[in-house]
């Protein structure tokens, strides 16, 4: 197989997966991970600075198979999202995030869509199963609804990453911007954080 067709039939498998991980979670569960994220390995960062978004090759893999791989750019978002919070509120994001072991993600253009977006969907999967009451919730709705929103500029573009809830939970940072870039394709910086809890 060619290198182009190669690298087409995997971007297919890897949309295929996380449209399927929109409609039913269950379908990227066929393996069990034992990996959890710590916020003790991000690396503290310096918002004014850029930073570089590349990744590396074994979180691609990781990411290939579902498993949670945080890339750099999802990994200062949840920081500067973190640094925000209050101390019971970073407490409740800590514990949630230390359970999480699953992910989908579509991060691919749809030109003839104006309203699409990225997104990375965080899974917290037992046994083949998504658990989604966490013993540690956000107080308040139990529904739905957004609760964080990070700017970041990549040059003359724009992205909005938008951090949802659901039942009180972290469930997954959604990516908006005018050109349909939903990950950096070079240096950025974060602009802004804004809190709605």
């Amino acid at each position: 197989m060619g290198p182009v067709l190669d690298l087409a039939l995997r971007r297919y498998l890897v949309m295929a997966k996380s449209a399927n991980s929109r409609t039913d979670p269950g379908f990227l569960s066929l393996l069990m991970c034992q990996n959890h994220f710590s916020m003790d390995s991000v690396k503290s960062a310096k918002w004014s600075q850029m930073r570089d978004p590349k990744i590396d090759v074994t979180t691609k893999i990781k990411r290939f198979f579902s498993f949670l791989s945080l890339t750099p750019f999802e990994k200062d978002l949840i920081e500067a999202v973190e640094q925000n919070l209050s101390a019971e509120q970073r407490k409740i994001f800590r514990d949630q995030l230390s359970r999480l072991n699953r992910l989908g993600f579509c991060l691919e253009p749809n030109p003839e869509n104006p309203n699409h977006y990225g997104y990375t969907e965080f899974y917290w999967k037992r046994f083949g199963k998504s658990i989604l009451d966490f013993p540690a919730v956000f107080p308040g709705k139990r529904t739905d609804k957004k609760w964080a929103i990070v700017k970041t500029r990549c040059g003359a573009n724009e992205i909005i990453a938008t951090f949802t809830m659901v039942r009180g939970g972290f469930f997954s940072i959604e990516y908006r911007s005018p050109t349909q870039l939903f990950y950096p394709d070079g240096p950025y910086e974060i602009a802004s954080v804004e809190i709605l809890l």
